[in-house]
C-alpha cells in the first residue's frame, strides 16, 4: 500500500515505498524528490495547500504500474505562531548541522596536515631519495603518503570553509527575518495579498466553493498579519524597534536609505513616505526604508536617539568601510589592509607585527561615545600611514590607549620553547613553531592564555591528538609530540621546557611589510640532526 499524505505541518510525503521498488522513479516525474532524512516528498509543500494536480498524476502513474495507492489530504492551516516557531527550530538545526560538519572537516584537515608534517620531519629537509639504498622504498612511500595527506588536508580545508560559509549564511538569513524593517515589509506584502483575495471574494458567486476558498485564505492571512503585528509591538516595547514617522522630517533634510546606503535630499513629505532626488530623478521612499536623518550639521540615527555631529559620523562610517574592506580575502594582503591593521596596533600601543589575538585582547569601549571616538582616532592614524608617514614616527606621537588588554605579550623576556604535551592551563602562548626550509617559523595565528588542554590517545602511528583552547575561544589541534610552542610561563611554575635555544624575539617591521599572520623565521637547530 502506497500512501500519499499531505498536511500543513509535514507537507506532502509518500509512505510505503521500499528501496528498489521503482516508486521513486515514477513519482519523480510529478514533482517528488528524495532525501535521506525525509524519504520521498514534494519539496516546498510544508504549510501550503496540497498540489492536487501533481499528487493525482503521481497516484495515477503508480496505479498504472500495479501499485495500490491511497491519498490523504488535510489542508487545515496552522496558526502563524506555531509555523514561526517550527521554522525557527528547523533553521537552528540546519545551522548546527553545518557548523558541526565544518568543525569535523577542520579537525580532519588539521590532523592530515599534522600527519604530513610528522612524516616530512623524519628526514632532514631537502634530503634526496637514496637510490639503491635500503631506505629508498620507505622514503618513496613516505613522500607518497605525505603528498596524499596534504591533498586530503587541502580538500578538507575547502570543505570546512564551504560548510562554515553556508552556516554563516543560514544564520544571517534567519537574523534578517527578525529585523523589524523586514517584518514591516512582510506585513505590507501580506496586507496587499489580503486585499487581492478580498476583491476576488467579493467578485465571486455568493456561497460558491471559490468564495469559500477565498474566505479561508483571508482568515489565514489575517492570522499572519496579527502575529507579525504582535511581534512588532513586542519589539517596540523592548526598545528594539523605533519607527520613523512623518513628524520626524521636513523639506530639505538629508535622509539615508537603510538597505542601500547613501544620503539624499528630501523634496516632499508624504503620509507614509518621503520624496527624494536620486540622480536628478524623484523617488518615493517609505519611512520603513529610512535609516537616518541629517539636519543643521547633526545626524540622527533613530527617531528617539541623540543627534551627533555629522563630521564625526562621516569619520566613523569611513573607518567602518575601511575595516570591512580590509577583512575581505581578496584584499587581506593589500596596502589598505596593511595600513588598517597597522593603525589598529599603533593606537593600542602594540607593535605592527602583533597577532590578531593580541588585538582581540583589548575590550570594546562600553559607551557609544567612546566607540565613536576610537573609530575617529583609528581613521586619523590610518590616513597618516596612507599618506606615507613611517610607523615609528606615528607611534611616537600617539597618546597611550586608555583601556588595558586582558593579556599582553611580555617585552622584557623571551618565550620558552615548550612541547605540546608539557603545555599547561594558564600558559601564555605567543605562537606555534613549524619547520620552514633550513629553519623554523613562528605562526602567531594561535596565541593567548591557555584555557584548556585536551589530549586523546589515537592508538595509531600519529600518537596523541591535542586540542588547545585559549581564553577567547581560539582552538588549535594537532597530533603527535613533535609540536612546539613559544610560551611565556610564570618563572616559579613547575613544568619541563625544551632543551633547544629559545627563538629569537620578533623584530618590528614597517607597515608596508606587516601582516598579522606573517611568521617569524629563525634557523632550525635540529635541521641537520638525524631523527
Amino acid at each position: 500500500m502506497i500512501i500519499i499524505r499531505h498536511t500543513h505541518r509535514d507537507g506532502t510525503i509518500l509512505e510505503g515505498s521500499t528501496k528498489g521498488d521503482g516508486v521513486y522513479e515514477i513519482v519523480r516525474q510529478h514533482g517528488f524528490t528524495w532525501r535521506r532524512s525525509v524519504g520521498i516528498f514534494i519539496r516546498g509543500s510544508r504549510d501550503k495547500d496540497a498540489q492536487q494536480q501533481n499528487i493525482n498524476a503521481a497516484a495515477e502513474a503508480l496505479r498504472a504500474a500495479g501499485h495500490e495507492v491511497t491519498i490523504e489530504v488535510d489542508n487545515q492551516w496552522r496558526p502563524a505562531a506555531e509555523r514561526e516557531a517550527d521554522r525557527v527550530a528547523r533553521a537552528a538545526d540546519r545551522v548546527e548541522r553545518l557548523e558541526a560538519g565544518a568543525a569535523k572537516a577542520a579537525a580532519g584537515a588539521a590532523a592530515a596536515h599534522a600527519a604530513a608534517h610528522e612524516i616530512a620531519a623524519r628526514r632532514p629537509f631537502g634530503q634526496p631519495v637514496l637510490e639503491g639504498h635500503h631506505s629508498e622504498r620507505r622514503h618513496r612511500a613516505d613522500i607518497q603518503r605525505g603528498n596524499d595527506l596534504d591533498r586530503r588536508g587541502r580538500t578538507l580545508d575547502d570543505k570546512a570553509g564551504r560548510r562554515a560559509d553556508r552556516a554563516a549564511g543560514a544564520a544571517a538569513n534567519e537574523t534578517a527575518k527578525h529585523n523589524p524593517h523586514a517584518i514591516v515589509r512582510r506585513v505590507e506584502t501580506l496586507e496587499a495579498k489580503r486585499r487581492a483575495y478580498q476583491r476576488r471574494r467579493d467578485e465571486a458567486t455568493a456561497g460558491g466553493e471559490y468564495q469559500q476558498r477565498m474566505a479561508r485564505e483571508i482568515a489565514r492571512l489575517t492570522d499572519d498579519i496579527d502575529h507579525q503585528q504582535r511581534t512588532l509591538d513586542a519589539m517596540r516595547e523592548a526598545g528594539e524597534y523605533d519607527p520613523w514617522q512623518r513628524d520626524h522630517f521636513q523639506k530639505g533634510d538629508r535622509v539615508r536609505l537603510a538597505r542601500f546606503g547613501g544620503w539624499y535630499t528630501v523634496t516632499r513629505i508624504n503620509a507614509k513616505s518621503v520624496s527624494i532626488i536620486d540622480q536628478e530623478q524623484q523617488r518615493t521612499i517609505s519611512y520603513n526604508d529610512l535609516g537616518g536623518r541629517r539636519r543643521d550639521g547633526m545626524q540622527l540615527d533613530q527617531p528617539s536617539g541623540q543627534p551627533w555631529p555629522v563630521e564625526l559620523a562621516v569619520k566613523v562610517a569611513r573607518w567602518s568601510s575601511l575595516a570591512a574592506r580590509a577583512s575581505r580575502r581578496d584584499d587581506e594582503h593589500s596596502d589598505l589592509a596593511r595600513n588598517v591593521n597597522a593603525a589598529v596596533r599603533l593606537v593600542y600601543g602594540l607593535p605592527v607585527t602583533a597577532s590578531d589575538a593580541e588585538v582581540r585582547a583589548f575590550p570594546t569601549p562600553a559607551e557609544v561615545e567612546q566607540q565613536r571616538a576610537l573609530s575617529a582616532r583609528l581613521l586619523a592614524v590610518y590616513e597618516r600611514l596612507d599618506a606615507g608617514e613611517r610607523w615609528p614616527d606615528v607611534a611616537a606621537s600617539l597618546p597611550a590607549y586608555e583601556l588595558a588588554p586582558a593579556w599582553r605579550i611580555p617585552t622584557d623576556r623571551k618565550p620558552q620553547d615548550v612541547r605540546i604535551d608539557h603545555l599547561k592551563v594558564g600558559d601564555l602562548v605567543a605562537g606555534v613553531w613549524e619547520h620552514h626550509g633550513g629553519g623554523r617559523r613562528l605562526w602567531r595565528t594561535f596565541a593567548g592564555p591557555i584555557a584548556s588542554v585536551d589530549a586523546q590517545d589515537c592508538h595509531g602511528e600519529h600518537g596523541t591528538h591535542y586540542t588547545l583552547t585559549t581564553d577567547d575561544g581560539a582552538v588549535y589541534e594537532g597530533r603527535g609530540q613533535s609540536i612546539w610552542l613559544a610560551v611565556y610561563r610564570d618563572e616559579h611554575a613547575a613544568g619541563p621546557a625544551s632543551a633547544t635555544p629559545a627563538p629569537a624575539s620578533t623584530s618590528e617591521q614597517t607597515p608596508a611589510s606587516m601582516a598579522s599572520t606573517e611568521p617569524t623565521v629563525e634557523p632550525d637547530p635540529d635541521h641537520h640532526t638525524a631523527r
